[in-house]
């Protein structure tokens, strides 16, 4: 665990909907983000993340998305890249 660790980044996000009827929405989602990142005795490194994902409004209760994230965050001077797949179900309850 490091002695001290401070991090920023900006983000910028477009959504986009790619078919609407009534409550149904298909939209897809695409954030980029950048920033740096500061360890006590590393000094700072440049970290960021890119984002796709496909959301799905069913309905006003129901949403599924799906996507892929990759991002680079340093730790001890040494930098380490992710690469996910995700899924997500969000029920809204009355």
């Amino acid at each position: 665990s490091p002695e001290r660790m401070s991090a920023g980044e900006l983000q910028l996000e477009y959504r986009g909907v790619l078919h609407a009827l009534g409550d149904r929405r298909w939209e897809h989602v695409f954030t980029v983000g950048a920033g740096q990142s500061r360890q006590a005795g590393f000094g700072s490194n440049t970290i960021g993340d890119v984002r796709w994902e496909h959301v799905w409004n069913v309905n006003d209760v129901l949403e599924l998305g799906a996507g892929a994230e990759w991002r680079r965050r340093v730790y001890d001077g040494t930098p380490e890249d992710q690469t996910e797949l995700f899924a997500s179900l969000l029920w809204r309850l009355p």
